[in-house]
């Protein structure tokens, strides 16, 4: 994406927020910057792109928060930052889900030194996991539930009409919930495993440095707890980064 200025200065939406459009180009007419060397997420092939002095037609431009959708149906009328967002903690989901099922591998094999229990057989270590689990399982119901709802509400839609933004708001939350949750799952893993969490071949380590990436993305970060608290307190809030 990029910022609009017009005569040389930055152009504003009514709510003051920068005019921000994403653009669509060919890729030939970008420059890929190496520049992701990142703690987690080291596959994902990001980086960063420049360009230089080209045309982008109106028709191949796009503001998530002031244009509205020229399709019909669930898919188009659901919110675009709900889906960004379910993108993100959809992973992170995924993430501690592999997360709890490598330290059960572990925890069935290894053994601290000087025990002649397994880390399975630790009462504190059975307590800890029964935890990580529960957080899982309720986050995850959590947030399917919220997904469920926003789909039904898609559904009923009328043309013209968009989804209420106390729903859009109930969803960011359930998918930053997912995914700071997540996050603590791994945390919580990575510590449990001990020394054995700490090479580069462990899952633990891997798994943590990426659900800590996860947290990062500004549809997930701290933020969304404050642009969401706003509205559950009745306070003026700008409904379209919702």
């Amino acid at each position: 994406g990029c910022m609009v200025f017009e005569d040389g200065e930055l152009k504003r939406l009514p709510s003051g927020a920068p005019d921000q459009r994403m653009m669509v180009f060919p890729a030939s007419e970008a420059t890929l910057h190496d520049t992701w060397h990142v703690m987690g997420l080291k596959g994902t092939g990001s980086g960063d792109l420049s360009v230089d002095n080209i045309f982008v037609p109106a028709a191949r431009s796009v503001s998530l928060i002031t244009d509205v959708p020229r399709e019909t149906g669930p898919l188009y009328t659901f919110p675009a930052f709900g889906l960004l967002s379910l993108g993100v903690s959809a992973v992170a989901m995924g993430n501690a889900r592999a997360s709890l099922d490598a330290f059960k591998d572990l925890a069935s094999a290894k053994k601290s030194q000087g025990s002649r229990k397994t880390l399975a057989e630790r009462q504190t270590i059975q307590a800890s996991f029964a935890e990580a689990e529960a957080q899982w399982r309720a986050a995850r119901a959590y947030m399917m539930a919220e997904l469920d709802e926003t789909w039904a509400v898609a559904l009923g839609v009328k043309p013209g009409e968009g989804i209420p933004v106390e729903r859009r708001a109930a969803l960011r939350m359930a998918c930053t919930h997912m995914t700071r949750t997540g996050a603590d799952i791994c945390r919580t893993l990575y510590d449990l495993g001990g020394g054995a969490s700490l090479f580069e071949s462990s899952d633990l380590q891997r798994r943590f440095r990426d659900a800590h990436a996860m947290t990062q993305h500004i549809v997930t970060a701290p933020a969304t707890w404050e642009l969401t608290g706003r509205l559950l307190l009745d306070l003026p809030t700008d409904g379209g980064m919702v």
